[in-house]
Order: C-alpha cells, then sequence, then structure tokens
C-alpha cells in the first residue's frame, strides 16, 4: 500500500491560516490547492482544523507561503482582526510609563504605526489597512498605563476588582466582585483561572483551567476572596462561576486578567508574551497593543520586537515602512550581539531578520545559528527543514527516518511535535514502517497529547493495513479518557453542562471513527454493530458525516440515508455535497419518501438546536441610520426575528464575511427576517462606506456611536452574530460565523411556523 501524497515542501512546515483553510473549503467544498493539500497530509493540527472547519463560515483569501514569522504559531488561527474595540475599553494591565531604555537605539515612534503602503495583500488588509492603522496608532506605544492599586472591569455582566492589580511573586491578591443578574446572589461563588506559565504556547486549546478561590458573599451582591498565583504562573485569565457550574460571567468573553511583576513593578516579559498567546484568536487589537508595550517596556528583547512584526504581519499592517523599520532594528540587535553589549541569541534573531527585506542578515544568522547552537529550537527545526529538502523529492523513507532519529537526541521539548510529525509524513508514505510508525507515535503523543491530536495520530495509524489494530487501541484509550471528564480541561467559559456535552460530542466522533476502521478492514459486521451504538448527542456534523461515510463503507445504507438528510439540513454543509447527497438519498429511497425524511429531519434539527438556546433580554438601544435617522432594534425588528451583526469596516473577517453576509440577508428577505450590521461609529465615512460596496453588501447598515447597542448586547469583537427572537429576546450566545447563524434561525423559524416541502435551504 502506497500513499499518494504529494510532497510537501520546506514552506509546508507553516501554517496557513485559519481564513485559507476557510476560503479553500468554502469556495470548492474541499482542500485543491496543492500546497494546502501537502500542509494538510503532514500537519496534524491542521487537520483537525480543516475538519472542523467543515462547520465553519467562508473567509477568503490564501497567505503567503513564505509568511515567516507566522509560521511559530498560526497553528489553530481563528482570527477576530481588531476584535474589540477601543472606544470605552480600559487597560487591564496598568503600570508606570517607563524611561527611555539608552542602550538600544530606538526607532522612532512614528515608525511603530506609519500608515503606508501595504508590501502584500490579503484577506486581513485589502483597503482597511490604512483604517486599521489609525486605529491603532490611537493605541499605539504611548503608554496605556498608570500605576493604580486596583484594575478593574466590568462593563458585561457583574464586575472584579483585583488588588494589586500586578501581583509580585508571593503577592496575596485580594479580589473584589459584584454579582449581576447571571449569577445571582448565592452564599457562595467560585473564581476560575485559565493558568499560564512560560511554557504555554498560542491560543488556548490544552491550556489547564483551576479553581483559583472561593468568593463568599459579604452584602448584598457583593463579594470578596484571595488568592496567590503559584510561583510557576505568570499570566491568568479569570471568570466567576456558581459552585453548580452551571452559569460561568467570562466578562462577556474577555475574561479579567492578572498579569506577574517584576522587582521593579513591571509586568514581566513572560507575563506580556503569555498574555499575547492567550489572546491569540480572542482579539488581535488588544494582542498588538500589548506587543507594542512589551517593545515599549522591555526594547532590549528580541522577543518583543519579533512579537510587534508578527502582530503586524497577522493584522495586515505590514508595508514597506514596517519592514524597514524592523530591519533596521534587526541589524542593531545584530551589531550589539557581536559587539557582546547584549547576549547573543542566534535563534530569536534569526527568526526575526527572516521576516525582514535583509536577506543577507538573514543568512548570516542561520549559519550561526547551525553552527554555534545546533540544539536551538529554531537551529532544530532550520535542520528539520533540511532533510525535507533532502529526502522528500527522493522518496527516500529510511534516510529521512535516519536523519530524523539523530536529531531527535538534540531535539528540544517545544520543538518534538514537530519533528514527529515530519517522521509521520515520511512513514506514512509506506505501509513497510509500522515499527518506526509506532515508534514516533508514542513520541508525537507524548510531545503534544491533546484530544484532537490523539484523535489524528489514531486516524493516520488507521490508514496504513498493518496498523489498524494499533489505530483501533489509540481509538478505545481515548474513548476511555472522554469517559472520564477533568475539570481542568473545561474551558473557561464553559458550564459543566456544555463540557459534557462536547465530551459527549467527541466520544460519538471517535465510535464512528472505530466503525470506519473495521469498515476498511472488512469486518462489515463489527463495524455495523460499532456504529449502532454512536450516542445521540444532538445535532453534530461531524458525527453524521463520519456515521454515514462509514456505514456506506460496511455495506449499509439503511444506517447512511438518516445521515445523509442531516448533512443536507444543515446550511453549513457545501452546495456541491449537498446535491450529491440529495441524488443519493433520492435514489435510495424514492421521492417521496426522501422528501418526507427531510421534513422530519428539519424537525428534529430544530428541536435539537433550540434545545441549546439560553435566551436573554437585552436592553432598548437607539442606532443611527446612514442617512442619520435615528431608530430602535425592536423597531426594526417590527415583531419578527432578527439577526444582528456587529461589523467593522476595520476589521478584516468582518469585511471578508460581506458576501456571505450579503447572502444570508437575501435568503432570509424571502422570509420577512432581517439581517441588520451595526457599525461602531458616528458617522459613514468613506472607509465604511467603500467596504460595503466592494464586500457587495446592500442590506441595513446602521451606527452605534454611541456604543448603546454594544453594551445592551455585551458585545466583544467583530464580526460576532446575534439571532434574536420575535420578543427581541438574544437566543445564542455570540458567533463569528454565518453558517451557524443560518442554522440557528432556520431552527428558530422551523419551530415556530409550519415546515416547507423544500428540499434543501441552501
Amino acid at each position: 500500500m502506497t500513499d499518494s501524497r504529494q510532497a510537501p515542501d520546506a514552506a509546508d512546515l507553516a501554517h496557513p491560516s485559519l481564513a485559507a483553510w476557510e476560503d479553500e473549503l468554502f469556495q470548492h467544498g474541499r482542500i485543491v490547492d496543492p500546497m494546502l493539500q501537502r500542509h494538510q497530509s503532514v500537519c496534524a493540527t491542521c487537520a483537525d482544523t480543516v475538519s472542523a472547519l467543515q462547520a465553519w463560515s467562508r473567509q477568503l483569501a490564501d497567505r503567503d507561503a513564505t509568511d515567516a514569522t507566522s509560521r511559530e504559531t498560526h497553528d489553530r488561527l481563528k482570527a477576530r482582526i481588531l476584535a474589540s474595540r477601543t472606544a470605552g475599553m480600559r487597560s487591564v494591565i496598568p503600570v508606570e510609563a517607563p524611561e527611555q531604555d539608552e542602550r538600544l537605539p530606538q526607532a522612532p515612534l512614528e515608525e511603530l504605526h506609519a500608515p503606508a503602503r501595504s508590501r502584500t495583500t490579503r484577506w486581513w488588509a485589502r483597503s482597511s489597512v490604512r483604517a486599521a492603522a489609525a486605529v491603532l496608532a490611537a493605541i499605539g506605544v504611548v503608554s496605556l498605563w498608570r500605576q493604580p492599586t486596583v484594575a478593574e472591569a466590568g462593563m458585561v455582566a457583574g464586575s472584579l476588582e483585583l488588588s494589586p492589580a500586578l501581583p509580585k511573586r508571593g503577592d496575596t491578591v485580594r479580589v473584589t466582585y459584584t454579582s449581576a443578574g447571571l449569577l445571582g446572589k448565592p452564599a457562595v461563588l467560585h473564581l476560575r483561572a485559565r493558568i499560564r506559565t512560560v511554557h504555554q504556547g498560542s491560543y488556548n486549546e490544552g491550556v489547564p483551567v483551576v479553581q483559583l478561590a472561593t468568593l463568599r458573599r459579604t452584602s448584598g451582591d457583593r463579594y470578596t476572596a484571595q488568592f496567590v498565583l503559584p510561583d510557576s504562573v505568570v499570566f491568568a485569565a479569570l471568570a466567576v462561576e456558581d459552585t453548580a457550574a452551571s452559569a460561568v460571567d467570562d466578562f462577556g468573553g474577555r475574561a479579567w486578567e492578572v498579569l506577574r511583576a517584576g522587582a521593579d513593578g513591571r509586568p514581566l516579559l513572560d507575563a506580556l508574551e503569555q498574555r499575547t498567546n492567550d489572546l491569540m484568536g480572542r482579539s488581535w487589537e488588544e494582542g498588538i497593543a500589548t506587543a507594542r508595550e512589551k517593545v515599549q517596556l522591555y526594547p532590549d528583547s528580541v522577543r518583543s520586537w519579533s512579537s510587534l512584526a508578527f502582530y503586524e504581519r497577522a493584522m495586515g499592517l505590514e508595508n514597506d515602512s514596517t519592514l524597514r523599520m524592523h530591519a533596521r532594528q534587526a541589524n542593531r540587535f545584530s551589531e550589539r550581539m557581536l559587539a557582546g553589549t547584549l547576549p547573543a541569541q542566534a535563534g530569536q534573531l534569526y527568526w526575526y531578520a527572516r521576516g525582514t527585506p535583509d536577506s543577507t542578515l538573514t543568512a548570516a544568522w542561520r549559519v550561526r545559528l547551525l553552527r554555534d547552537t545546533p540544539k536551538d529550537g529554531f537551529a532544530v527545526q532550520e535542520r528539520t527543514i533540511d532533510i525535507f529538502r533532502t529526502h522528500w523529492a527522493s522518496k527516500d523513507s529510511a534516510g529521512a527516518v535516519a536523519a530524523l532519529e539523530a536529531l531527535w537526541h538534540d531535539t528540544p521539548p517545544e520543538r518534538r511535535a514537530q519533528v514527529a510529525q515530519v517522521a509521520h509524513a515520511f512513514l506514512g508514505t509506506s505501509a513497510q514502517h509500522a515499527e518506526a510508525m509506532q515508534r514516533w507515535t508514542a513520541r508525537y503523543l507524548a510531545a503534544e497529547s491533546t484530544l484532537y491530536r490523539r484523535r489524528w495520530v489514531a486516524r493516520e495509524l488507521s490508514r496504513v493495513a498493518g496498523l489498524r489494530d494499533t489505530a483501533l487501541a489509540q481509538f478505545t484509550a481515548l474513548t476511555a479518557t472522554l469517559a472520564q471528564p477533568d475539570d481542568r480541561q473545561r474551558q473557561l467559559n464553559e458550564t459543566r453542562a456544555d463540557y459534557l456535552r462536547r465530551l459527549s460530542g467527541e466520544r460519538a466522533i471517535v465510535e464512528a471513527e472505530v466503525g470506519r476502521v473495521l469498515a476498511q478492514g472488512g469486518r462489515a459486521a463489527e463495524a455495523l454493530a460499532r456504529l449502532r451504538r454512536v450516542p445521540d448527542v444532538g445535532w453534530n456534523v461531524e458525527v453524521f458525516d463520519v456515521t454515514a461515510s462509514a456505514a456506506l463503507a460496511a455495506g449499509d445504507t439503511a444506517l447512511a440515508v438518516p445521515h445523509w438528510a442531516r448533512l443536507v439540513i444543515d446550511p453549513r454543509t457545501a452546495a456541491a455535497k449537498v446535491k450529491r447527497l440529495d441524488s443519493l438519498g433520492t435514489r435510495h429511497v424514492g421521492a417521496s419518501e426522501w422528501a418526507a425524511l427531510l421534513q422530519r429531519t428539519r424537525q428534529e434539527m430544530a428541536e435539537t438546536v433550540m434545545g441549546r438556546a439560553r435566551r436573554r433580554r437585552v436592553e432598548p438601544s437607539v442606532v443611527t441610520a446612514l442617512d442619520g435617522r435615528e431608530t430602535t432594534l425592536s423597531t426594526l425588528a417590527n415583531g419578527r426575528p432578527m439577526v444582528v451583526v456587529f461589523w467593522s469596516p476595520q476589521c478584516g473577517p468582518a469585511v471578508e464575511a460581506l458576501p456571505d453576509l450579503e447572502l444570508l440577508s437575501r435568503r432570509l428577505a424571502v422570509r420577512q427576517v432581517p439581517v441588520v450590521l451595526i457599525a461602531e461609529q458616528t458617522s459613514a465615512d468613506s472607509t465604511l462606506t467603500r467596504e460595503l460596496r466592494k464586500g457587495g453588501f446592500t442590506g441595513a447598515v446602521y451606527l452605534d456611536g454611541k456604543r448603546e447597542a454594544y453594551k445592551a448586547f455585551g458585545n466583544w469583537g467583530t464580526p460576532q452574530l446575534y439571532v434574536l427572537d420575535r420578543d427581541g429576546r438574544v437566543l445564542f450566545d455570540a458567533t463569528s460565523s454565518v453558517g451557524e447563524t443560518e442554522l440557528r434561525m432556520e431552527a428558530l423559524l422551523t419551530s415556530t411556523s409550519t415546515p416547507t416541502n423544500s428540499s434543501t435551504t441552501h
């Protein structure tokens, strides 16, 4: 058995952005780009991302494959660029403005936010770069910080005060929490924290969440507690919940924060670093503000400048001016390191320099890196790339694995998953390396053992006929893990019910995967027995998809048909797939029975999705039409269900969602359901009108210059979509997915009206 996957080049070690995967899937329904196909075949993280994206909305634009800096952290990019708005937000890292550091020549401040012409055009850049730069210039490197004794934040739900706001090692932090209606006034509440040490990476998958303190009511709706951060923790994101974990106040998605301070009272560089990691995918505006403060506070750190360059690139703010600035800064670092006035950091400087146009400097530091510090993480990555280049074209699996074995002894912990991933890529080209595959699988899982990674590894093993029993053992072990909830793995914003529901969905997927592996091995009877035991976990398209495919492979069309119907009904299923499944269903059960099944399935979907609704009322709010007329959202709804979209012309994902929002608006207009875009600005400037025109959006757009709607909804970020019922109640938490929003609205309309006889809503 030979794997037909194409050879990746060196750039395939970089993780494409989430937008790139979404663009590909939602334009074509599958991955057709050769580079993305290659990367998906060797990257566990992105293979899982592609699977998850079957249920997510399309975002345009492919990434530049040579985007060096973003390789380090873009493995599960769900960008919400410019997500938190500047107006009305309070800094959560207040410290004194630092004195100017004279040891390292500094770039002029204006260079840090110069709105020059963008060097490249990506989905996040387009014509919103200048507007985004203007917003960020307001944040800038002019310090946001003061030195109060208390940092507070309480615009949404409850409010939380911490004192000191920036604790040093061993400091006792006093907490005062004022509860809102979400949690009521019980005697006791719990303060939970997503805790980060210096070793935690980007995004929040696998970052532990712990109970940090018990909040006790002192009077009325006021609670107090105190805690001491463990010495190893440099950053924590906080939320409050009731003792049953049935309701969670996470500050409207922001989470309160505490950063470790050094002896001088400033937040540690590691604390700021972990804050930027925690903000990945949550708030890119806050992330770049933190990156700029790192540069201001720690100008001698290559990490500070590299982080800034990364955020500029990720947010589309990279341009000729910023590239020149970073090239000059990289050369300054080089001169100081060579002169011995700064510690030599070949890996950090090489990584920073390679994102600049100075190829000579980059090449020189690559030579030094590989010669002087071959066991450095960046050196190991470069050596891994060299093994790729040397062995893949000739399909020399044996030579590659031997080279990787030698490299393994030099590989630091943070690079082991990457090296093991590459070994998997080579071993997957042949069924002759079962023993080596098992050895590298063990190493892979020892380096990174998240639920998603374990499922991907088991799926990879199942592709090799001789390793299917090993794959089944991996799936069985994963099932046992999923059967034992671990509150440390419950996400900060999850109730216990949400967490258990998520685990049930994971178990169902694993059971379906086992059925698929058994069917692949010709064990049809066992496969079908397993598939029939897949638990009903509600509306989960991945379960439907895997089960349907496995049932068909095992020869049981009757088991596959109901899942085909579910996939057809779900508006997130790609149109080409809907057409194919619609045809299959009609052929297998007949047109009339298929139509009846779709109608019953639509009712099933409505009941299941509406069962997840969490109704809440929002305060009345006034918005302004583009012509200056004021109105209210209730007037716009006029007793009808409605979709409210918080949107910004300065937000790349929001701008790129416009074609999908236009399509959603047209579909729902037929059913008398308005889709209303709300932009947080006082007037319809040229940027707003230009982006609306380019995006082709013809629906209703209103302004929220006073932030009444933002505050009423407790919104944080753009694009964020809400489904409202006829009474103006918000039914679900916000989502950035247009497809998920359409599913929710379809469920609402189906549950309140007579279903139509159409076979599909696509």
